[in-house]
């Protein structure tokens, strides 16, 4: 349910702030910065104990980063002729790198939880190597979409190129929802109920996702009627039109 709230503050703060975002992204990106940051910080006690636990929450649970590259998604889902779309469509990339700078204290932190592990890897679990093998493929994935992201290197790029790159977010979002699974699956199989309902949040949010992109892609695909002809043969223009 947590992940709800932020997910859904999100998505307000992203729509709110839209024209401040457009004009400055570079305040975004330094408030990213900060966030991540300060949950380094948080982790090592050097907060006060509420703020301290929001942070870790927030960013080593990847809440935000979570968050922000839902609504990132989101916004692609929607039709060309949205008005929501129209407002948010250019401040998709910003919000982009927001969420690829975040996901850096989200490494960072999990980083200094695995890796003192790591030396001796015969001894641990197989699922811990596969979630962090995923992690780092993950962590792939969020460099390219970001670099990608920034307007300096589109410009270098071709459409074609850099449509095809960002295609990718694709398989980032159906590997972070197994990196997810791979996470909560034990805990819900031994009876955690709190691990229950986040899988149960984690789906239904993806789940919508997913239907909300088949359904834009479908109406892609479909032709636009650009003309009508009536019984005699004689083309007129389409009311649709």
């Amino acid at each position: 349910m947590t992940f709800l709230l932020v997910l859904l503050a999100t998505c307000l703060v992203v729509w709110a702030t839209a024209r401040l975002v457009g004009k400055c992204p570079a305040v975004l990106y330094v408030v990213s910065l900060g966030v991540a940051a300060a949950s380094w910080l948080a982790l090592l006690g050097d907060m006060p104990a509420g703020v301290g636990r929001a942070l870790i929450m927030l960013v080593r649970h990847c809440y935000l980063p979570l968050s922000i590259f839902y609504a990132v998604m989101l916004i692609g889902a929607l039709g060309e002729d949205s008005a929501l779309r129209r407002r948010l469509q250019p401040v998709r990339g910003a919000w982009s790198i927001a969420g690829c700078l975040m996901v850096v204290g989200h490494l960072a932190l999990y980083l200094a939880m695995y890796l003192p592990r790591l030396t001796s890897i015969a001894s641990l679990r197989v699922n811990v190597v596969a979630m962090v093998a995923l992690g780092l493929v993950l962590t792939v994935f969020t460099v390219v979409l970001g670099i990608t992201s920034v307007k300096a290197v589109k410009k270098r790029m071709t459409a074609a190129r850099w449509k095809s790159v960002q295609r990718l977010s694709y398989g980032f979002w159906g590997a972070t929802y197994v990196h997810l699974l791979m996470v909560l699956l034990p805990s819900a199989a031994a009876g955690s109920v709190a691990a229950e309902v986040n899988l149960s949040c984690y789906t239904a949010v993806f789940a919508l996702y997913l239907v909300l992109r088949v359904r834009r892609a479908i109406i892609d695909r479909t032709p636009a009627p650009s003309a009508v002809f009536d019984t005699t043969g004689e083309e007129f223009d389409s009311v649709a039109a």
